[in-house]
């Protein structure tokens, strides 16, 4: 049911199912611990993880597992790059429905809509890594580093209907800051070498213009 939610036809009352299948569940293995039925998980158990069947964990397991096989599905064969655009839409989509229709069948302590978030993040950072290859032009370049520092937190963490719901401290960077600089400083290379052709200064202002060009060593060649 997890997997299936996020189709279309997914439904809120197949979640609140779920739900109460592992309450139901954790409270036999309650009552099985106190029967010394199942070993103990100690004074304080933690229902993500201490439970003899740990079922919210593997709640959460399944939630990745699903998100992994949706953006895999979508994405099909199409390119690297391209799939940025792709996975772009897909997640504004599936996270606004997901916010709107289906996290509400958790309960808050799930924190379910962060969890979907998160998985869906880890899929971006996946993704954009698979793009960055040794033999990306200048243009592929752009936009990576525009995808890394402007689009997915623009258009994505900061779309209208999701930004207030995002926490963005816990998702961390799309990629490490090694390759962020190791792509800074393959475009800076190619930008000195092909500076007169318009197409690389176009790119260069929009990737400066978006909301964090200050994360770009390339900006400062746009003043020059």
């Amino acid at each position: 049911m997890v997997s299936e939610s996020l189709e279309e036809t997914g439904r809120k009352g197949d979640l609140e199912q779920v739900v109460r299948v592992i309450e139901l569940e954790e409270e036999a293995d309650k009552k099985r611990v106190s029967q010394g039925e199942m070993p103990d998980p100690g004074p304080n158990p933690n229902p993500n993880t201490n439970l003899p069947r740990q079922l919210r964990k593997k709640w959460r397991d399944a939630v990745k597992a699903s998100v992994s096989e949706r953006v895999s599905r979508s994405l099909g064969h199409t390119e690297d790059i391209g799939g940025l655009a792709v996975l772009q839409e897909l997640m504004v989509k599936d996270l606004v429905r997901l916010r709107d229709t289906l996290a509400p069948a958790y309960p808050r302590e799930y924190e379910a809509f962060g969890l979907y978030v998160s998985c869906y993040h880890q899929e971006a950072s996946a993704c954009l890594s698979q793009a960055v290859s040794p033999n990306l032009n200048i243009s592929q370049l752009f936009t990576c580093l525009d995808w890394a520092h402007n689009v997915y937190s623009r258009e994505v963490l900061g779309h209208p209907e999701l930004a207030a719901h995002v926490r963005r401290h816990q998702l961390g960077s799309l990629l490490p800051e090694d390759t962020l600089r190791s792509l800074e400083e393959r475009s800076v290379s190619m930008v000195k070498v092909q500076s007169g052709e318009p197409a690389s200064q176009d790119q260069l202002a929009r990737l400066c213009s978006g909301p964090n060009p200050s994360h770009s060593t390339l900006c400062v060649l746009s003043s020059e």
